[in-house]
């Protein structure tokens, strides 16, 4: 069993969430959001960071991808078991923030760096595009980008309570 989190809330890898994943006997990769470094808002709220929980028997180890990346966030791990390996990518990219032409190249530079990976490749996680909206020139654009790289988006129901698709799962 994995579980792929985006918007964590949490800021350092020794918080209480994490810790306590750990304790019950998961194992957690994460990557937080650092906060800003002087934060003067007492209702400031950190929505970022990401993690990669496995339940025993899998093992899971992070993959450093040396590509730097300031449009979204992601992680990049290496799934084994006795069944197999794969490379799981996660990647949430946040929706107060324009899409633009940055996070396509951004996007296409890693998938060009995992395609390269032994085994298959999954990719999930948060882009806050609305792919239900096929005339949508952000969701043309990132549908076109994953068949430009052979990749295949699987999610085909809403995945927010106020409707779209939001959320991916990508081979």
């Amino acid at each position: 069993d994995i579980l792929a989190l985006t918007e964590t809330w949490h800021e350092s890898y020794d918080c209480s969430c994490i810790r306590r994943l750990r304790g019950l006997g998961y194992t957690v990769i994460e990557k937080a959001r650092v906060p800003p470094p002087h934060r003067d808002n007492v209702q400031f709220t950190n929505h970022g960071g990401v993690a990669v929980v496995a339940g025993r028997g899998l093992r899971i180890t992070k993959v450093k991808l040396h590509q730097p990346v300031s449009s979204f966030e992601f992680l990049c791990c290496q799934v084994s078991s006795r069944e197999g390996n794969f490379t799981l990518l996660l990647i949430y990219r946040p929706g107060s923030k324009a899409v633009g032409d940055k996070f396509y190249s951004e996007l296409r530079s890693l998938l060009e760096i995992i395609s390269s990976y032994p085994g298959p490749v999954i990719i999930t996680g948060d882009v806050n595009i609305r792919l239900d909206r096929s005339s949508d020139a952000t969701s043309v654009k990132f549908t076109d980008l994953l068949a430009d790289v052979g990749c295949t988006q699987w999610v085909d129901k809403p995945t927010h309570d106020a409707g779209g698709i939001l959320d991916v799962l990508i081979t």
